[in-house]
């Protein structure tokens, strides 16, 4: 879905190989279904490794229903695979109890065909930067494809324009009424009186 959007992206951000990928693995929930979980700074192969545990799970006869996020970010190229392997395989994103998903990982969040974050979660946006970290020209139109991308995943407009106006160097986090705006399923909130 996102795949066409992204060529300006590809000139920009760095696609280096990292020994040091995301911890993927998973679990079968008490419904016998697949979630996958990922931890861990977003690396190249993430999105590919993502994939094959997919596949194995179908091979499996298991059905994979979500993907259940912690990442500082990482690799904003890989986010973005991230984000379609989510979105092509219509997975719930989720992230629980003192979690984050901030930078690259916000946006496989956001290509959730249903998201869910605690209360008590972190979920962060900011600009893109060079391979190096620094912001430049580049960068900066970069940043301006994200906000399509996002867009396309119906992204609230003053989500995305916290992160076109924030520096990589910074994060703008979601607060409560940023999620429930966006129809995330915020868990772990206090009942209401009877």
């Amino acid at each position: 879905m996102f795949r066409n959007t992204l060529t300006a992206l590809a000139l920009v951000l760095g696609m280096g190989a990292s020994a040091h990928a995301a911890n993927l693995d998973g679990y079968i929930n008490d419904e016998g279904k697949v979630v996958i979980t990922l931890e861990g700074e977003i690396k190249p192969g993430d999105s590919k490794r993502t994939e094959a545990m997919i596949q194995k799970a179908h091979w499996a006869n298991r059905d994979v229903i979500a993907i259940r996020l912690n990442s500082p970010g990482g690799n904003m190229m890989e986010g973005i695979h991230i984000a379609d392997v989510v979105n092509d395989n219509n997975l719930a994103t989720v992230v629980v109890n003192k979690s984050m998903c901030a930078s690259a990982c916000f946006l496989a969040f956001a290509a959730g065909h249903e998201k869910y974050a605690s209360a008590h979660s972190s979920l962060g946006v900011h600009g893109a930067s060079e391979a190096n970290g620094k912001e430049s020209n580049d960068s900066r139109q970069a940043t301006m494809v994200m906000a399509k991308v996002l867009n396309m995943m119906h992204v609230p407009a003053r989500i995305i324009g916290e992160m076109v106006i924030t520096p990589p160097e910074q994060m703008v986090w979601l607060s409560m009424k940023d999620m429930q705006d966006w129809d995330v399923v915020v868990t772990g909130l206090p009942k209401k009186g009877r």
